[in-house]
């Protein structure tokens, strides 16, 4: 576990929680993709881009939650929550290691998050829980821990909270319960 990397600021995501489940990661510090998970970089860049929407993507009560952030760099980011389950997509263009992925790519996972624990599990997209297709049509699967720590640590590392011109960021929150 990595509780170097974690930070106390947000009270909704302890330090102590399962690995695997979200926690805010500390800016600054020193990190390896392979110490984070997808969930960290997703709740570090919602509760930096704004805590209400952090502490509503969390709260199983509300139906569905979904963030998208587009930039002029063609890249994409959206996270959707409904219910349980949560899908990470991203799309356009990757810039270099560890993964070695070709410059145009598409990016989607799965989880459920787990009832007692927090934590999210990888779970099947219409297949696989992670597929990895580049724009000529070719497909392969990526393990889904790597793939998801990389794209943290591109979230992270990039600031993807951050607004400016050539940011757009869409926040679509369901005001009916959960069910």
């Amino acid at each position: 576990m990595s509780h170097h990397l974690y930070s106390d600021a947000y009270e909704g995501l302890p330090i102590t929680a399962p690995f695997g489940s979200p926690h805010l990661i500390k800016l600054g510090e020193n990190m390896l993709y392979r110490e984070l998970r997808i969930a960290d970089g997703i709740a570090t860049m919602l509760y930096h881009y704004n805590p209400e929407i952090l502490t509503k993507f969390l709260d199983m009560s509300i139906a569905e939650v979904s963030f998208t952030r587009k930039n002029c760099f063609d890249r994409e980011l959206w996270i959707m929550r409904t219910g349980r389950d949560i899908i990470v997509s991203c799309f356009g263009k990757w810039h270099g290691p560890p993964l070695n992925i070709p410059p145009r790519f598409e990016v989607e996972m799965g989880f459920k998050v787990d009832e007692e624990t927090g934590v999210w599990k990888p779970e099947s997209i219409d297949g696989p829980c992670v597929s990895f297709r580049v724009r000529s049509g070719l497909s392969a699967i990526a393990p889904c821990l790597l793939l998801g720590a990389e794209l943290a640590h591109l979230i992270i590392g990039h600031e993807y909270w951050k607004t400016g011109p050539e940011t757009e960021f869409l926040i679509r929150i369901s005001s009916a319960p959960a069910t």
